[in-house]
């Protein structure tokens, strides 16, 4: 099954991210395998945001650009880094969920012992290990491929059957605006989904907050520099706009010990600046990590 056209734009549009944040001077991530990736898709959208560069400093015009172009190296920076302290914790078993054009399992380094569940749509997998394959990367750690029709589709049962083990605590990436991405009943069903799958000591980690920004908001970021093809995107049109729980409510409600760290936050732990007075609708968007005691 092909994956939605909106999900691979998206995908392809963070892994464009990604390659910009390691060219630009003292990057947060090293991931040369993304710009592949994008290359080999040959998108019109990504592939005009890579050719168009990325500034390292905010121009006075530029402030919303450049933290559109600094989220995505926050935001793999700050996975990679829950990942890497769930390990040091004794973790072994991760899942990478929806995490689109991933490349974790080939840049972090894992320890002896440690498997790592990608669930995602069958196209979106078949693509990322094939082309990184034919260019010489193989992945560092046990790697098991779950195909899901869809985000709600039944993968518990596919996990398992790919040696998944319910028993063991599980680190939970969830890939960031994914909750944005679906609708409420939806991100019940996938929690539901990952409560049934969580031994005590499991974790989560994903966006917190349902936010829907507007065509204008998007406009205004991406105005100062973007390509004209980036302009025309919108990418938050992906969004829905109906009412829900807040992740962090939710898995609370069901004994799930719980943190949040807003995007302001991320950034100065990783000593990236913004002028927040121009950025304050995005400043206090937070982020989640839920831990089952």
């Amino acid at each position: 099954m092909s994956t939605p056209s909106h999900k691979l734009q998206f995908d392809l549009f963070y892994a464009a991210l990604r390659a910009l944040e390691c060219k630009r001077g003292h990057p947060l991530i090293d991931d040369p395998l993304s710009a592949l990736l994008v290359e080999a898709a040959n998108e019109p959208l990504s592939s005009a945001l890579l050719a168009a560069g990325f500034p390292d400093t905010a121009t006075d015009d530029g402030a919303r650009i450049f933290m559109l172009l600094s989220a995505a190296g926050l935001m793999a920076r700050y996975g990679d880094d829950f990942l890497l302290d769930e390990i040091a914790r004794g973790t072994r078993q991760v899942v990478l969920f929806a995490t689109g054009l991933d490349t974790r399992v080939y840049r972090l380094d894992w320890p002896d012992g440690t498997t790592v569940y990608e669930v995602d749509y069958p196209h979106t997998l078949e693509f990322g290990s094939s082309v990184l394959k034919e260019h010489g990367a193989f992945p560092r750690v046990t790697r098991r491929q779950v195909a899901a029709a869809s985000m709600t589709h039944p993968w518990g049962e596919d996990m398992c059957s790919a040696g998944f083990d319910p028993d063991r605590p599980t680190a939970w990436l969830i890939s960031p605006a994914i909750m944005a991405g679906l609708a409420g009943s939806d991100q019940d069903v996938l929690f539901e989904r990952i409560i049934e799958m969580s031994a005590p000591g499991s974790v989560v980690n994903c966006d917190a907050d349902h936010f829907v920004p507007s065509v204008d908001r998007w406009d205004a970021a991406v105005e100062p520099l973007a390509p004209d093809q980036v302009k025309a995107a919108n990418i938050w049109m992906l969004t829905y706009p109906d009412a829900r729980m807040r992740p962090a409510e939710w898995l609370a409600g069901h004994g799930w010990t719980t943190s949040t760290i807003t995007v302001a936050e991320i950034a100065a732990h990783y000593g990236r600046t913004f002028d927040w007075d121009l950025l304050a609708q995005h400043a206090n968007l937070q982020f989640l990590t839920a831990r089952l005691p």
